[in-house]
């Protein structure tokens, strides 16, 4: 199996799956579902991506989709797309997306640090933020 290659499962995934995907050669996996033994994969290096826990076992029937287009969440994955996650979520790039996506993105986060850097220097210009709230009929 190739880094290329996606393997979806549909319900619960644990240690012994996220092993054995690791082992298999994948960068990471992403659940329509819930994990188990959290505290066992939360600890590993190993990205897993996941709605939510639970006790509960998996099921052997589990595994859904090997190397074709799946869909999560209403958003449909496709191989080549680039995925990206975080603590904060995880989204899906279409390949023909990446530069452009890339590009978009060391903009914002150049901005962002432009941003962070006046705030504590204390020349950043709050006034749109207080006029909002007047119009809104804040006392400021």
């Amino acid at each position: 199996m190739s880094l290329t290659q996606v393997v979806c499962w549909s319900n619960i995934v644990g240690e012994i799956m996220t092993i054995w995907a690791q082992e298999r050669g994948l960068a990471g996996v992403v659940i329509y579902g819930a994990i188990r033994d959290i505290d066992i994969v939360g600890s590993s290096e190993f990205p897993v991506y996941v709605c939510g826990y639970t006790s509960r076992g998996s099921f052997r029937d589990s595994l859904s989709e090997i190397n074709t287009d799946i869909s999560i969440g209403g958003v449909t994955v496709s191989l080549g797309d680039l995925i990206v996650g975080d603590a904060n979520g995880v989204v899906s790039i279409p390949h023909a997306d990446i530069d452009w996506v890339l590009e978009s993105a060391n903009a914002i986060k150049l901005r962002e640090e432009k941003l962070v850097a006046q705030i504590r220097e204390g020349t950043y210009d709050y006034g749109w933020i207080d006029e909002a709230l007047r119009e809104r009929g804040y006392t400021i």
